[in-house]
């Protein structure tokens, strides 16, 4: 006789196997800067707080453009070669940050 897999109660989901998490590039930088932003001033630390913030966000805007400078050319050649006028703006907007 086989033995019959144990039934699961009504409603319940069999165990999902572990699929690797694929870590997007921009996922730490901008964790720390929410996390700079979540964190409340302490009374008479508002400038360490605004010193800290403000070089987390020059950090996270940093990896921002790295991203768009390094990984986007091929986005931007795509753009380019089936719409060259929405080519032009987006290089305005990324021109802009």
């Amino acid at each position: 006789m086989q033995k019959q897999p144990a039934k699961q109660p009504e409603g319940s989901r069999p165990p999902r196997t572990a699929t690797p998490q694929i870590k997007e590039p921009l996922t730490d930088p901008l964790r720390r800067l929410e996390t700079a932003l979540d964190t409340p001033p302490v009374p008479g630390e508002l400038r360490n707080w605004a010193a800290m913030l403000r070089k987390t966000f020059d950090e996270t805007s940093a990896e921002i453009l790295r991203q768009i400078d390094t990984v986007h050319a091929d986005q931007f050649r795509e753009i380019e070669e089936q719409n060259a006028e929405l080519l032009a703006r987006v290089k305005v907007c990324a021109k802009k940050t």
